[in-house]
């Protein structure tokens, strides 16, 4: 059932993840969980690759790049180095998923490249919340702090990227 909760959110833009990872960290047994959901995000992030790739490329890719700046950009990474740029838009999350998603099926990515590279940038992500909703049961454990704290580190990491992106954009 949470598998197909994943399938469906990768059809909106609108449900976080966060939750599906919490809710698999609850239900699950952190491992079992962890499983869970690095197979949910795969399963998040093929649906909108391959309706990217089925529909249109060129389509999609002109529509998308004109009307998102930030996707323009992104392309012109994709040029230079096709892993990096589909690991770095899962870590840093500067764009949502479903749209990156889209975008990097329509400009025909190596399905491969795109979902290790996706699973790699989301996978301190995927860890720390499914540890988190292990842990929600008892918000005032030891153990529930530290994954709190951890997970505080990967988001102000994923700023931290974020901004220096930017800045070497701004160079370019």
């Amino acid at each position: 059932m949470l598998l197909l909760l994943f399938g469906l959110k990768s059809l909106t833009i609108v449900l976080p993840l966060s939750i599906l990872y919490l809710a698999s960290g609850i239900l699950f047994s952190p491992v079992a969980a962890v499983f869970i959901g690095t197979v949910g995000l795969s399963v998040s992030i093929t649906i909108p690759y391959c309706l990217g790739k089925c529909s249109g490329k060129q389509n999609y890719r002109r529509n998308i790049s004109e009307n998102i700046r930030k996707a323009k950009k992104l392309s012109e990474y994709q040029k230079q180095n096709t892993f990096f740029t589909c690991f770095i838009t899962r870590i840093v999350g500067f764009l949502p998923g479903d749209i990156v998603s889209l975008y990097f099926g329509a400009c025909d990515v190596n399905y491969l490249i795109y979902l290790v590279a996706g699973i790699s940038g989301s996978l301190l992500s995927i860890v720390t919340t499914t540890l988190l909703g292990e842990k929600l049961n008892n918000p005032f454990s030891i153990e529930f702090v530290l994954v709190a704290f951890c997970r505080l580190l990967v988001s102000i990491g994923s700023i931290m990227l974020k901004i220096l992106f930017t800045k070497k954009q701004k160079n370019i």
